[in-house]
């Protein structure tokens, strides 16, 4: 059986593994894991302190879930390095 790590969106570039092993798989998945991802982001427009101190304070979502404090890195204007745990 194949299990899938990674998720790619329209407009996206990235990484999918696909591996038989389950245990790798849920190590690197799971927010238990609290495994890192980090993402580079290009952003439409530049994201505000306001927004930056939100993502690294952690987001509540529409189903009521808070996600985990993200790291931000500004790297110009409108890019950033996002890094999450789950």
């Amino acid at each position: 059986m194949l299990h899938v790590a990674g998720r790619l969106d329209w407009d996206t570039e990235g990484l999918v593994f696909c591996t038989s092993d389950g245990n790798f798989t849920h190590g690197i998945i799971s927010p238990k894991k609290k495994e890192e991802k980090q993402y580079y982001v290009e952003l439409a427009l530049p994201l505000s302190g306001e927004n930056i101190s939100l993502l690294e304070a952690g987001i509540e979502l529409d189903d009521g879930y808070t996600t985990m404090p993200a790291q931000v890195e500004r790297v110009a204007e409108n890019i950033i390095l996002l890094t999450i745990h789950e």
